[in-house]
């Protein structure tokens, strides 16, 4: 048996359905006012959701590199964050890294640049978990936006605490998050065991 994974076809005419919208056959179709306003309010709550960082769009101690002509840290577009690793001051501009300390874009003491970011990913790539709590999120702001039926909204309101609750519980595994490794607890037996406690 073969389990297709959801596009962003089915994810929009799940939107469209749940306000009483006919369906799409293809995303060429969408050139409605409503179809729009679904695209936007899915791509709205992706972005959104997706800039909070999990474990499937987070990497940590990613080489940056510098370009050699202009001394700037050029950044994707598709990252929604970033912060350096190794403690430097620098935040995100206008697509370019930015040195806080130094006030420039430029850096010329640093060719690499170690950083963790968040990186917006396709549905498609995303857990299931993840994208079925973007989509009825975005349902229920879709179905705001267009209806604003509260009997629709409190249906939305339970499925999506359902759903957040199914993607922590994700979460919690995809970690590996162990109580006994994590820097709190080693803290407190580094405190017990120097006789501080």
């Amino acid at each position: 048996m073969t389990i297709r994974t959801q596009t962003l076809l089915d994810a929009i005419n799940s939107l469209l359905t749940f306000v009483g919208i006919a369906t799409l056959n293809t995303l060429d179709e969408a050139t409605d006012p409503d179809s729009a306003k679904a695209i936007k309010a899915l791509g709205d709550v992706s972005r959104s959701i997706q800039s909070t960082g999990w474990e499937c769009n987070k990497e940590s101690n990613y080489t940056l590199r510098r370009d050699d002509e202009t001394l700037k840290f050029a950044v994707p577009a598709s990252w929604l964050a970033v912060d350096a690793s190794g403690g430097e001051n620098v935040v995100l501009r206008g697509g370019y890294l930015y040195d806080k300390t130094a006030h420039s874009f430029q850096f010329s003491d640093k060719q690499e640049l170690n950083v963790d970011i968040i990186v917006q990913l396709e549905l498609n790539e995303l857990p299931t978990s993840l994208r079925e709590y973007i989509i009825i999120k975005a349902k229920r702001r879709f179905q705001r936006e267009i209806l604003g039926d509260a009997s629709l909204d409190r249906l939305a309101e339970t499925e999506e605490r359902e759903a957040y609750e199914l993607l922590h519980g994700d979460e919690l595994e995809q970690g590996d998050h162990n109580l006994l490794s994590d820097s709190l607890t080693q803290a407190i037996q580094g405190r017990s065991s120097n006789g501080l406690t």
